[in-house]
């Protein structure tokens, strides 16, 4: 208010100024206006007297004249002259004075005008003054209001503050009040839409291992007891979608992963599931110096071919593209050609059976086919239109060749002709790409069509000990060696003690052995049907015995190891189990073994078998143990840097070979020979295998045996090496892959678990599960925008509109249907030629000749006619040898043939009366086979 004043005496002070300024400028001016009309005065006046002289002059003359010269001409002269002078002297001070009044009138209205114009600008000031008082005073009247206002306003205040600590208390207890609602409040839709954190929290559930109906009743009761409550619902298909919309980001995270890399790597292996072929896919993306594998997905199969096989990763690579191509990510990163992608595929892992090697083979024939075909594109660009034509003209007249001529070519449909078409241009890519890549340098060349398969090491010890076994069961037979005793199933035990032919055949394709009988301990103490098998009663056992709770090794499922961990438990508690199988037998009511366990028992006091037990069980304790653990020590180690590891592994195997002493020996514990040079992993194992040697007197033979067998066997199994030692550190980064195929091998156990769990879900929804677990896809969504998260929902619902599993289960109906018609054609083609071949037979008379009399004319073929007479009607047909069994050349079939006659001869019968009793034999076979069928008719 202060400030307010002093403005207001500075308005008032500078309006006074402005009057006093404008008072003195008006008196001035009616100054110089009265000096004005002073002088006007002034000069009229001198004007009037001058006049007025000069009258008197003239009339003094005129008198002076007519009165004579009386007083002289001279006083008159003199004083005309002065008066004259006079006259002229006031006429020049009125000039004077008159231009003076000039000058002043001049600077008078200078000044005049000057003043003028400064009493504008003053009246201007002082209109801008006037108004900034009135605004002034405005303000200072406002001011003063306010002032009312604000003296109401601290009195106001005043009292407010006085209830300030009331209303601070329920403000906290509002805001609290108002926090707990929204803290204690889950919301699981928004605008009416699955918020994107249920949705996220659904397949994190569902990850850990909830059903699809659990989550929502889980989430329901741990927010209840949190304190929280959820408003809404999440239904089992939603929770079904939102796991596969976890399975679309897995795979636009695997596109992503896969075009930024160096390069990648696959790896597969296929099983069955309820008579189902599937297929598993993961793919290793590396990138500088860094690798991760994604889980690809599980796909089924008519087939386990490796065209099929094939076929299934090229269907996977346009599945992922054809994905990433409608997303926004496409909008944002550009579209990705499948050909482009695939040409970072640098190599491929699996087992190492002939199916995957040729699936290797076809996949790095598909790269190059889609690279060249690439470069023919930009070659086809490269050129003008006058050198294109000849191409064009080509491709046109060879379509048209293909199909048969123009008349047939113009009857085909329009899809037809384009699909030919397309062929044609194709291999005419490939061409032009193929001369294009053969201008490059063999460096470049080598680096686009990088591709290296290997197989998984572990298969390779798998394969090894097999190998190794099956030397020795040969040592036997090539030493003339009692081997071990063949250990009977209860259907062939059964027909052998019938006897005869049967008796033998079954003696004949059963075995024994140390496989043998770790089979069969598996099957009996740790059976895959939980009902079979000893199980709980094992281990209870053994626990009681050993101190600790184990569970014997897994041989009826195809696992690593098994089988000579198994003979290493065997060999250890040899004693133990004999006890065991005799409480078992005591146990029983009637106490005695079953098939199962007698031949346990028998294996186990047969000395050939235990013999081959302990040389699997020093070779596992030399060779596979320490090999696996070197395996399985480093997750990062790549697969092509184990080549000279495995040669360490040969130099083992053969040291063993050449000198047994070294395990076998007494220095065996002190220098071990194993392929690391440590000592061994469990050396009871190898105690016990000492402490029955001077029981087992073929040991020493046996060992050499199988490590003969595994050094021959290993270097099978070592191909790639040869491939990969000229790569270099670079290539090798771009071609990781692990040394094992674990992963894949996972996934079926996987499937089969989660499928035990919750059967009827799809293979879709079991990938998309998977995928969001194994590949850390819960990070990826974390990071995606509005508008990718809504794609995902949107591709989740098409791909479960899509009906893929019915056009998977339909694929599988034609095949096994297609697979029926040609066995059916074959039957009937194999039905028509034995009718014809019977008839012929029919019509064939046997002859009776003795070898030296037969004709030289009768030739081989008509030798084997003879001979399916006999097999056929003969009532000896029985003894007669099967085709393959009769010799190849004509003496041979001769010698046959005779012994054939002559045991016809000796039934005593004629021909006729062989084929009629032969007919009526089918015949009374086809009538009881109407019979049965009848019976089960009537059955069902």
């Amino acid at each position: 208010m202060g400030k307010q004043s002093a403005k207001q005496v500075a308005v008032r002070a500078a309006a006074t100024a402005a009057a006093k300024m404008k008072r003195e400028d008006a008196q001035r001016l009616e100054f110089l206006e009265q000096e004005f009309v002073r002088l006007s005065r002034l000069e009229a006046k001198r004007t009037e007297e001058s006049e007025e002289e000069i009258e008197q002059e003239e009339s003094e003359e005129e008198i002076s004249e007519e009165s004579g010269t009386e007083k002289g001409n001279n006083f008159y002269e003199k004083e005309y002259r002065k008066e004259r002078k006079k006259a002229k002297r006031a006429k020049t001070s009125l000039d004077k004075a008159r231009d003076k009044l000039e000058t002043e009138r001049a600077e008078w209205k200078d000044a005049k005008k000057s003043l003028k114009k400064q009493n504008q600008e003053l009246e201007k000031e002082l209109a801008k003054t006037r108004k900034r008082l009135e605004t002034t005073e405005f303000k200072i009247s406002d001011l003063c209001s306010n002032k009312e206002n604000l003296r109401t306003d601290v009195s106001r205040l005043g009292k407010k503050v006085a209830r300030v600590e009331e209303q601070k208390e329920k403000a906290v207890l509002k805001a609290s009040e108002k926090a707990r609602q929204e803290v204690n409040t889950f919301a699981v839709k928004e605008d009416g839409i699955v918020s994107s954190t249920a949705r996220d929290l659904s397949r994190d559930l569902v990850a850990i291992g909830l059903k699809p109906g659990m989550v929502g009743p889980a989430l329901d009761r741990v927010l209840a007891a949190a304190g929280v409550e959820v408003k809404g619902n999440l239904s089992r298909t939603t929770v079904r979608c939102t796991v596969i919309e976890g399975g679309v980001a897995a795979d636009l995270q695997l596109v992503d992963a896969m075009k930024e890399s160096d390069g990648f790597t696959i790896s597969g292996d296929g099983s069955t599931h309820r008579s189902i072929n599937y297929e598993s896919h993961f793919i290793t993306v590396n990138k500088d110096g860094t690798h991760k594998s994604y889980f690809a997905g599980l796909t089924r199969a008519p087939t386990h071919t490796s065209q099929e096989q094939c076929d299934a990763w090229e269907r996977l690579f346009r599945h992922l593209t054809a994905v990433y191509n409608a997303s926004p990510l496409a909008k944002q990163n550009g579209l990705i050609d499948v050909r482009e992608l695939i040409q970072l595929l640098t190599g491929m892992l699996s087992d190492h059976a002939e199916d995957q090697k040729k699936l290797a083979a076809l996949l790095e024939a598909l790269k190059q086919a889609w690279d060249r075909e690439l470069r023919g594109e930009d070659a086809m660009l490269d050129l003008g239109t006058v050198a294109l034509f000849p191409f064009i003209a080509e491709a046109t007249a060879t379509v048209v060749k293909d199909a048969g001529g123009h008349e047939i070519w113009n009857s085909l449909s329009e899809d037809e002709q384009a699909y030919r078409k397309e062929e044609v241009y194709r291999a005419l890519y490939r061409r032009l790409g193929q001369e294009a890549f053969e201008k490059l340098t063999p460096t470049q060349q080598r680096t686009i069509d990088l591709f290296i398969w290997s197989g998984c090491e572990i298969h390779k010890d798998l394969n090894t000990v097999k190998w190794g076994a099956i030397a020795m069961g040969k040592w036997w037979v090539e030493n003339n060696v009692q081997g071990p005793k063949k250990l009977l199933n209860k259907a062939n035990k059964d027909a052998a003690a019938i006897g005869g032919r049967a008796g033998e055949n079954a003696v004949e394709v059963s075995f024994g052995g140390a496989i043998k009988a770790t089979s069969i301990a598996g099957a009996l103490f740790n059976h895959k049907d939980d009902k079979k098998g000893q199980h709980d009663t094992y281990r209870i056992v053994f626990e009681e015995k050993l101190g600790h709770l184990g569970t014997f090794p897994d041989t009826l499922n195809n696992r690593f190891q098994t089988h000579a961990l198994a003979a290493e438990q065997l060999i250890l508690h040899l004693d133990l189990y004999i006890l065991f199988l005799l409480q078992v037998k005591d146990r029983k009511e009637k106490r005695n073994w079953n098939n199962l366990e007698q031949n346990l028992w028998d294996a186990l006091h047969d000395i050939p078998t235990l013999t081959e037990l302990a040389a699997l069980a020093v070779y596992s304790q030399t060779i596979s143990v320490p090999y696996i653990a070197y395996i399985r020590q480093d997750r990062n180690r790549n697969a092509l840097d184990m080549g000279p590891h495995h040669q360490k592994v040969l130099a083992a195997c053969k040291a063993v070979v050449d000198n047994p002493e070294l395990v076998l020996g007494p220095d065996a514990f002190h220098s071990p020979a194993t392929v690391d040079g440590a000592q061994f992993h469990r050396p009871e194992i190898m105690y016990a295998v000492h402490r029955l040697a001077p029981s087992l007197p073929h040991l020493r033979s046996l060992v050499q045996a199988i490590f003969t067998g595994a050094f021959e066997a290993w270097p099978r199994f070592m191909t790639e090496f040869g491939k990969s030692s000229d790569l270099s550190a670079e290539e090798r980064e771009r071609s990781f892959r692990h040394t094992t195929n674990d992963l894949n091998e996972s996934a079926f156990g996987i499937l089969r678990r989660n499928w035990r769990f919750a059967g009827n879900t799809s293979l879709l929804w079991h990938n998309s599960r998977v995928q969001y677990k194994m590949n850390g896809t819960r990070e990826y969504i974390a990071e995606m925008d509005d508008e990718t998260r809504a794609f995902l929902w949107k591709e989740a619902r098409r791909m479960m509109e899509a009906g893929k599993e019915k056009e998977d289960r339909k694929r599988q109906a034609l095949h096994d249907l297609a697979v029926v018609a040609k066995k059916q054609k074959r039957d009937t083609e194999r039905k028509e030629k034995q009718d014809a071949k019977y008839q012929e037979l029919l019509s064939l008379h046997p002859i009776y000749l003795t070898p030296a009399s037969f004709p030289a004319k009768f030739t081989i073929p008509k030798i084997i006619l003879q001979l399916a007479w006999h097999r056929t009607f003969s009532p000896a047909r029985t003894q007669v040898p099967i085709k393959s069994k009769c010799g190849s050349n004509r003496a041979a079939l001769l010698e046959t043939l005779t012994r054939a006659m002559e045991l016809f001869r000796n039934e005593g019968k004629s021909a006729d009366e062989c084929i009629r009793d032969v007919q009526d034999a089918l015949s009374n076979e086809e009538d009881s086979r109407e019979a049965d069928n009848e019976e089960e008719d009537m059955e069902e």
